[in-house]
């Protein structure tokens, strides 16, 4: 026989998903309204939203990275004010926070930190923490009706960055902010047992695995001449065949160092049992990887491949073979095979 080919098709199949998931949820509460201090307000327990984000990330998930991530409730709620006297006043809000603090960024875990930002009405998002920033617009108040519709504190951002490299999901669930709230006096001192606002967050962070084959997703390969005589029933040829292999390496990002890939081999073009058919009768294609081990077809045979450095080494070598005890027909063949490989 002469001028044999065997041409294959890869596909990839990993986990759907940005290579990075966020899933953020906000709720927002407030404390009693009893023995207010003067010029100072409070929230009352209206807005209890939960906002759901989801953001994922193919790009490598390695410390130093950022992604961002807004919230809005969408709401108004009310407030309470202690007004001595009456009149149309500008409010003041103040914004601290608990977490541990480092060059402006809150510690949310060993891997994970934020940048809390609240919205204020004229000057915009403001970086948690701040001290009485004005808000534009001014509202009546009065000792005898200090209700006042809240709408600051319901949305803003937050900026992530993770500390470290980033394998599977990291967590947080706890408090982000309190927002403390003044109105017509900004020279008199926070009362920091009276919040408006608690800003509280339950975030998932998800970094999605994902390969690549190093030489692209479809390969082809030569199989060269030999005779017939030289086949065997399932095996390797007994002489005239010079082994060729195909390259089936991955480059991978977010699987870190000691994980590792699914390879699963299937025909495309029709088997038996584990050899590939070709469109000649009694001629097969046999696979075997860079150690000369057996590969066979099919879920049941599929081979764990360990990921270093976010990378496979994985080399495929098929070669010609007899398919039963039909004689073989001579002339030009081709098969098609699909690789896939699962990412964990």
């Amino acid at each position: 026989m002469s001028g044999n080919s065997s041409t294959y098709r890869t596909f990839i199949r990993a986990q759907a998903g940005l290579c990075l998931a966020i899933m953020l949820a906000l709720v927002w509460s407030s404390g009693a309204l009893a023995d207010l201090p003067a010029w100072q307000c409070e929230g009352t327990p209206v807005i209890e939203q939960n906002n759901t984000i989801n953001m994922d990330m193919i790009e490598a998930s390695q410390a130093g990275q950022t992604t961002n991530s807004t919230f809005d409730t969408g709401q108004q709620g009310t407030g309470f004010c202690n007004c001595p006297t009456s009149g149309s006043y500008t409010s003041y809000f103040t914004a601290t926070s608990t977490l541990p603090e480092s060059g402006g960024w809150l510690r949310l875990n060993d891997e994970l930190e934020a940048q809390v930002y609240i919205f204020v009405y004229g000057p915009g998002d403001l970086q948690v923490p701040f001290d009485k920033k004005a808000n534009i617009a001014s509202s009546p108040c009065s000792p005898t009706s200090g209700t006042i519709s809240l709408g600051t504190g319901r949305r803003g951002k937050i900026v992530f960055r993770l500390t470290q490299n980033l394998v599977g999901e990291t967590t947080f669930s706890g408090r982000l902010a309190n927002l403390y709230w003044q109105i017509g006096n900004s020279s008199a001192a926070v009362d920091l047992s009276y919040p408006a606002v608690h800003v509280n967050a339950d975030i998932t962070l998800r970094a999605i695995a994902s390969c690549q084959f190093r030489a692209g997703d479809t390969f082809s390969i030569d199989l060269g001449d030999i005779d017939k005589a030289a086949l065997t029933e399932g095996g390797m040829p007994k002489s005239g065949y010079t082994p060729k292999s195909i390259d089936l390496s991955l480059d991978c990002i977010n699987v870190g160092s000691s994980g590792k890939v699914n390879y699963m081999f299937q025909s495309a073009s029709g088997s038996e049992g584990n050899l590939l058919l070709t469109d000649l009768r009694g001629l097969g294609i046999g696979l075997r990887d860079g150690d000369d081990n057996p590969v066979g077809l099919g879920a049941e045979n599929s081979i764990d491949v360990p990921v270093i450095s976010n990378t496979t080494s994985f080399l495929l070598k098929p070669y010609p073979t007899k398919v039963g005890k039909a004689a073989v027909e001579s002339g030009r063949y081709t098969t098609q095979a699909i690789v896939t490989v699962s990412v964990p």
